[in-house]
């Protein structure tokens, strides 16, 4: 079984993305993370008590030693005077800020996995070396959720659900066949991720939905109070480690008779929060109840498994992990984290090897009860190098040559001139060009890859407006799949250009104005090859 490639009780600061794709594959037991919840909000608190001078200046160091980029950006918001005893979630999400490698990937892989799917369903018999991959399946699947909440929802909720679609998608990648993932959430995206969550690991293996209930005040007058989170619990394959719960009355009956009782999806987690913990709130917005993850890792670990967060905040998945005996990666892109967790681990009574006491100390005041010493270390982005992957990605190119099953595509084609041959009249006269967003079927070797572009109607033969196209080569445009599935039945050609101007997907143009070819000529050409193939049948 391959351990990580990181030791334990690592903190990383950095970008999760970056340190994922660092990691090995099948090294980590459990998954537990709290990302933002798609709310588009801020969420800030005031550091408890305030952060000091040497704790500011433990942070400028270690930004200072990942380089004059990582200071920058450190000094742009944690390290000014104001918000130096500020803890900051910023919730937002704009499609500008997603890997543009990653979205792209996504629709292009999309449309050739539907370009495949509807030849086998018009009876074609392409060659099997064509056929999607696994990969490729959960890729298609991938956009396919994005696209949805796109449509759903608003282009904040769809761009969050892309930048969490591949880090989810690298989280299946270093799980281990045993492991599993918890994925905190609420109202604001818990069904968008539950679809991600289904696409990526697979409906078969998502487990529970926790709720959890944690009161407070507060009534609303229009709606019943959502005094509750979820938690989305999947696995990665059926065979993963999972320990049964017992209730607290089972606890006290010793798992016996008629009073035997297993833990339930509800969990009620409040009182212990507001007591126990009272003097151990730091003021992290976000934080929350250690109870709450220490029941995720005894859940869906054994002691000396690995548990990996990435959204590290104020440590309390670490801390869980390491006070039920597990090891423990986490991360975190804000330096205000590092200092949270040194402050949070002293608090619960261990000193980390890249803990400077003193500076912890004098912040939250002496310690007087037992202490532990453990080993810890602090990364950046340039100490990845240190420690290489050890494997590589897994191979997931076998050809999945079962299209899927799904509503059947029309491919009824009543013009005079037959759907092949009209597609590839309009491909010689106008090149490999989409008509929708000028998306460019050449392949760089100068092939065309004719597959990732169809033959669709200028003017839609259910059109809204009640005048219906047919099918013959005046009404006829070269489409990608992506515009094709847009269009739809209902859309015209003009009306489908203004919706992809508006929701910037063309390619290389700046209106739909820029479009070519211009829908007259194209008419004007058609009519005249529409008479000579006549004539070439009369002919012949």
């Amino acid at each position: 079984m391959v351990t990580p490639n990181f030791p334990n009780r690592t903190l990383a600061i950095m970008d999760n993305l970056a340190f994922l794709r660092a990691t090995d594959n099948e090294c980590i037991d459990l998954i537990a993370i709290d990302p933002p919840f798609a709310a588009n909000e801020t969420f800030e608190g005031k550091v408890n008590p305030a952060i000091t001078n040497a704790e500011i200046g433990e942070e400028r160091a270690l930004a200072a030693r990942h380089g004059p980029e990582v200071l920058a950006k450190w000094e742009e918001y944690e390290g000014k005077p104001e918000n130096q005893s500020v803890t900051r979630v910023k919730d937002e999400w704009f499609f500008r800020n997603v890997e543009q490698d990653w979205m792209g990937e996504l629709r292009d892989v999309g449309m050739a996995v539907r370009n495949w799917d509807r030849r086998i369903e018009d009876g074609e018999r392409p060659p099997p070396g064509e056929a999607p991959t696994a990969r490729e399946r959960t890729l298609a699947a991938i956009g396919e959720v994005v696209e949805a909440v796109r449509a759903v929802a608003t282009e904040n909720e769809a761009a969050y659900i892309a930048l969490m679609s591949v880090r989810l998608y690298e989280c299946r990648r270093v799980l281990k066949q045993t492991g599993s993932i918890y994925v905190h959430c609420d109202y604001h995206a818990n069904s968008y991720l539950r679809m991600l969550m289904d696409a990526i690991f697979g409906k078969n293996n998502f487990r529970n939905e926790i709720v959890w209930h944690y009161g407070g005040t507060g009534a609303p007058k229009s709606k019943f109070p959502a005094k509750h989170d979820n938690i989305l619990f999947y696995t990665k394959t059926k065979n993963a480690t999972f320990n049964p719960l017992m209730t607290e009355a089972a606890k006290v009956s010793g798992w016996t008779g008629k009073d035997e009782k297993r833990m339930d999806a509800v969990w009620n987690i409040n009182t212990v929060f507001q007591s126990e913990e009272r003097a151990t709130r730091t003021g992290y917005a976000t934080q929350k109840p250690l109870p709450l993850y220490q029941r995720i890792v005894k859940a869906s670990s054994n002691p000396g498994d690995t548990v990996l967060d990435l959204f590290a905040g104020c440590a309390t998945t670490a801390i869980a992990a390491e006070k039920e005996g597990r090891n423990w990666l986490a991360c975190d892109m804000a330096y205000r984290a590092s200092t949270m967790m040194m402050r949070r681990f002293y608090q619960n009574d261990i000193v980390l090897s890249n803990m400077n006491v003193d500076v912890v100390r004098e912040a939250i005041g002496p310690h007087t009860g037992k202490m532990e010493y453990k080993s810890g270390r602090t990364i950046g982005p340039p100490d990845l190098a240190g420690f290489p992957r050890t494997t590589a990605d897994p191979d997931e190119g076998t050809p999945d040559l079962k299209a899927p099953k799904r509503a059947p595509i029309s491919t009824s084609w009543n013009g005079s001139i037959p759907k092949d041959k009209s597609k590839e009249i309009l491909l010689a006269e106008y090149g490999p060009k989409c008509w929708g967003c000028n998306f460019d079927a050449s392949r760089p070797n100068g092939t065309i890859n004719r597959s990732q572009l169809e033959v669709d109607h200028i003017q839609a033969r259910k059109a809204a407006d009640g005048v219906a196209g047919d099918d013959e080569l005046d009404n006829l445009a070269l489409l990608c799949a992506y515009c094709n599935k847009h269009k739809g039945n209902r859309l015209t050609l003009a009306e489908l250009r203004t919706k992809n101007a508006h929701d910037g997907v063309l390619y290389h143009v700046k209106t739909s104005g820029d479009l070519q070819p211009h829908e007259y000529a194209a008419r004007r050409f058609a009519q005249q090859q529409m008479r000579e193939y006549g004539q070439q049948a009369r002919d012949g």
